[in-house]
């Protein structure tokens, strides 16, 4: 119930504005796109979702260029950020929000911990940074990430208009 209140917000905002959104998703598997869609109106705002959940979907179909990755790896700002910028452009949205991190249960890729996570939006040509490590059960994690996600995408648009 709180998540699909904070997506009404959104909503809300969105209209005020005339935004649309989208995602480019790895570690969340899809559960923004869901969220969001699970709320009766979605199609007016959400534009749809990229789920890079392989690196090489990230390479090919995002255009992260193989040497970032090599240099960061996905699990990085670096990646989170182009995933946003290159998403709202294939995606053609006002905002694009991007998920990358390590939700476990085992450390991988690069030996990120258990727990960190990426996300950035993409807004007004404008790139916004965030990662926190939240140590919770993988699922329990996604749940958190988007919901701190669409908190930080109201923040933004509020900030910026």
């Amino acid at each position: 119930m709180e998540i699909t209140n904070k997506i009404k917000e959104l909503f809300s905002i969105l209209d005020k504005y005339k935004l649309k959104i989208s995602s480019v998703e790895s570690f969340t598997g899809g559960l923004f796109s869901s969220s969001i869609t699970s709320v009766p109106g979605s199609s007016k705002y959400f534009e749809g979702c990229i789920v890079s959940y392989d690196t090489q979907i990230k390479i090919d179909l995002l255009k992260i260029d193989e040497s970032i990755v090599k240099k960061y790896t996905v699990v990085s700002k670096e990646v989170a950020d182009l995933m946003a910028i290159n998403g709202r452009k294939l995606l053609e949205s006002d905002i694009c929000i991007s998920f990358t991190g390590n939700a476990g249960p085992s450390v991988c890729d690069g030996d990120k911990e258990v727990g960190l996570i990426y996300y950035s939006i993409c807004y007004k040509d404008k790139t916004y940074s965030f990662s926190e490590v939240i140590k919770l059960e993988r699922n329990l994690l996604r749940e958190r990430a988007v919901f701190h996600g669409i908190e930080k995408i109201i923040k933004i648009i509020l900030e910026n208009n």
